[in-house]
């Protein structure tokens, strides 16, 4: 018989208070109850005595739908009446899944004029908050209004349309999702709102709540600028004569928005085609800033 087994690659898996012990006649028909007491002989080392330790190991056949287990004490019976279902076994040490780590970092969001906040915009799996997105949409509310309180309501209460409550339109998620993109390139550096939700602004990416003016600290946006080019479907803006650097979210498929504006702030828009370092051509196709 042990010519038998030694033919079989073995595989341990736990099987709880229903499996096998250390004590099992199989043990000691080859000698390994010695072993019974693992602690005792290896008194540093409890994994053999654990919850994982062999204690808690029993026969299984892999290669079964569905998954047959057998304790050991059955395999000599088994195997001495012929009836064992399959030669392709083995014992193998479970070992539980490591834990998922979370690496994302919170996000720190300054509002123009030194509001700010630190918070979660996604989760691990990289799934918009839905309070992470309450809080950058109530920081990209228009200047001088006041700041609500939180969570929203559940339902919109505002008289004007698109707007949850008073002054506060819900940022699409798109737009959250280019941010939290934003923070992971610069980690540990506060984003800076210049400008977002801008009701009466005509038709633009603002009057919707779709666009953001932004600038990272201690970053150049020529850096900015190029991170949101290499997004797909975002209108890209980038102003050498102001702070801040355009973001906006355009409908799936639509392909990539950029320009380059010099004009400085007050003044009308001027678009060029290219900027040292930034754009070498093409930009001047754009004749729209949001």
């Amino acid at each position: 018989m042990l010519g038998v087994l030694a033919l079989i690659p073995l595989v341990f898996v736990p099987q709880g208070s229903s499996g096998v012990t250390l004590v099992d006649p199989l043990l000691e028909v080859f000698g390994y109850d010695r072993y019974q007491t693992p602690q005792a002989e290896h008194p540093a080392d409890p994994y053999a005595s654990g919850r994982l330790g062999p204690a808690t190991w029993t026969l299984v056949e892999p290669l079964s739908p569905p998954r047959i287990s057998y304790p050991l004490s059955e395999v000599a019976l088994l195997l001495a009446a012929g009836e064992f279902p399959s030669t392709r076994l083995a014992f193998q040490a479970w070992t539980p899944p490591r834990p998922r780590t979370c690496r994302r970092r919170p996000v720190n969001i300054v509002r123009f004029g030194g509001e700010s906040d630190v918070f979660y915009l996604t989760d691990c799996d990289g799934a918009i908050r839905d309070d992470g997105l309450e809080r950058l949409s109530v920081l990209a509310r228009p200047p001088g209004a006041e700041r609500p309180s939180l969570p929203l309501p559940e339902e919109p209460s505002a008289t004007v349309s698109g707007e949850w409550v008073d002054h506060i339109r819900q940022l699409p998620p798109r737009l959250a999702l280019a941010v939290q993109q934003i923070a992971e390139a610069f980690p540990y550096k506060p984003i800076y709102l210049v400008s977002g939700y801008r009701p009466g602004s005509g038709h633009g990416f603002h009057a919707q709540g779709n666009a953001l003016d932004l600038f990272v600290m201690n970053v150049p946006n020529e850096r900015v600028y190029k991170l949101c080019r290499k997004m797909n479907d975002m209108g890209c803006g980038y102003y050498p004569n102001n702070k801040f650097v355009h973001i906006d979210a355009r409908p799936p498929g639509t392909g990539k928005a950029y320009w380059i504006d010099i004009s400085a702030p007050g003044e009308p828009s001027r678009y060029v085609d290219s900027w040292p370092g930034v754009e070498r051509g093409g930009a001047a196709a754009w004749k729209r800033g949001g």
